[in-house]
């Protein structure tokens, strides 16, 4: 006689805390969590859990010591290494994310999310032929509509990229006789209704690479993707802008020195030659601020104006930092952003709606200057302001890597007015290091001009 299959015990606790987790009650969940990790209860799976709390609460940084903590019990858990992936993802560290979606994918190869996350990460680090390959695999693995349309506009994103537009159209072509047919044979009288995948980041590239004709057919199909047009749009904008596409609607990635010629110092940088795609695409939407708002042109680079400085251990930089009322520097060295200078007031009026194009600027402007601030390889700020408590919330909305050390230099307003010195922000906990340059390059005791470093809490 065969003997009754047993039920699975359910610990309580678990139960009660992953149905907070399920009505998004993150915080709560996290102190069932806590329990459990305390107690030594049920192995890796609180440790996940607390990891998908912190990271839907975009906790990103946070949640990769909890993946981790469970990674070292069970590192043979697909959604664990997921988890991870996505996190890293939202800090912008593609490289990472794609080595955690390829373990997820390695260990559960029936998930077609984990493939399609790598072939994303391929896009975002620039592994083009990657993708279009991977893409093909996904397409001949699966027949889920949602799927196929990922993969193929994946692989249709690679081939713009790579400058090979006919190859791209064809494709897209492809894509939308396929759909015909399936919505004519299998779903006959209904729309595809959009993939439901995260594609802020595949946005962000097109933002910054493409142009013209290109980046409204791109855009389009990522309309698609998130179902927002039907078949019959994506195919009329395809027909209406195919004779407008040109390879140059594409920037591509140019390496400094590879001519071999000794280049003369540029005046305005080329931001194409930044890696990380979202970093370029924040400093080209800076850039487009400061150009349609106040000056006719946008970041020029550190050189150009270091160049006509005589920097000394006295002086430091305080003849530069009197040079930057309402313009912007920026240092891009092997593709990453490392030194730039900012003037809030500017960029905060500048966020202002057009139709409050009077009003100051409050708060919430200079916070969404901090949020244009996203450079994980940025080793020196200078910001000018018109008084300290800006350039402290401006810090603290930017993400630069959590306790990432930034040397900040600043030039701002004596506030309040009988104020003498830098001396009270050594009273904010991310603040060390507070330098005062000699009294003399103070701009007639009217503004502070200083250094200090600031430690990164995101």
């Amino acid at each position: 006689m065969a003997e009754e299959p047993v039920e699975p015990v359910i610990d309580p606790l678990l139960e009660e805390a992953n149905q907070l987790f399920d009505q998004e009650k993150y915080d709560e969940a996290i102190r069932l969590y806590d329990k459990l990790i305390v107690e030594r209860k049920l192995g890796a799976e609180p440790l996940f859990m607390k990891g998908e709390c912190l990271s839907n609460l975009g906790k990103h940084a946070d949640s990769i010591t909890w993946y981790d903590k469970a990674i070292e019990i069970d590192d043979e858990n697909a959604m664990i290494w997921n988890g991870k992936g996505n996190a890293l993802y939202h800090l912008d560290k593609f490289d990472q994310a794609r080595i955690c979606f390829e373990c997820a994918y390695d260990l559960d190869p029936l998930t077609p999310d984990y493939l399609l996350s790598i072939i994303e990460t391929a896009l975002l680090t620039g592994d083009l032929d990657d993708a279009v390959n991977m893409g093909r695999e996904a397409l001949n693995a699966t027949e889920d509509t949602r799927i196929v349309v990922l993969s193929w506009a994946f692989s249709i994103i690679a081939m713009f990229l790579q400058q090979k537009p006919l190859n791209a159209l064809e494709t897209i072509d492809e894509l939308v006789q396929y759909m015909r047919d399936v919505e004519r044979e299998y779903i006959p009288g209904e729309k595809f209704t959009g993939a439901e995948y995260d594609l802020c980041g595949i946005e962000k590239l097109v933002g910054a690479r493409a142009r013209g004709a290109t980046r409204r057919v791109l855009q389009a199909l990522l309309s698609y993707m998130k179902g927002t047009i039907d078949t019959s749009e994506i195919e009329k904008i395809r027909i209406e802008e195919s004779d407008n596409i040109l390879i140059d609607d594409i920037l591509v990635e140019v390496l400094p020195g590879e001519s071999g010629e000794v280049a003369e110092v540029a005046e305005c940088p080329d931001v194409r030659i930044i890696k990380n795609v979202v970093e370029q695409a924040l400093v080209e939407q800076i850039n487009g601020l400061v150009e349609e708002y106040a000056v006719e042109v946008g970041f020029q680079t550190f050189v150009f104006l270091f160049d006509e400085y005589d920097w000394n251990a006295d002086r430091g930089p305080a003849p530069f930092l009197e040079e930057l009322d309402n313009r912007f520097y920026i240092d891009i060295v092997d593709g990453k952003v490392v030194r730039l200078s900012i003037d809030v007031d500017l960029l905060a009026t500048a966020l202002i709606p057009e139709g409050e194009a009077s009003s100051k600027p409050d708060g919430s402007a200079i916070e969404r200057v901090g949020s244009l601030l996203s450079f994980h390889d940025l080793e020196e700020l200078y910001i000018t302001a018109k008084n300290l408590p800006d350039v402290v919330s401006v810090m603290r909305h930017a993400s630069f890597g959590k306790d990432k050390e930034i040397t900040l230099f600043v030039n701002v307003e004596r506030i309040p007015s009988t104020q003498e010195s830098l001396l009270p922000l050594d009273k904010i906990d991310e603040i060390t290091g507070i330098s005062e340059i000699p009294a003399d390059y103070q701009l007639k005791g009217k503004r502070i001009v200083g250094s200090m470093v600031w430690t990164a809490t995101r």
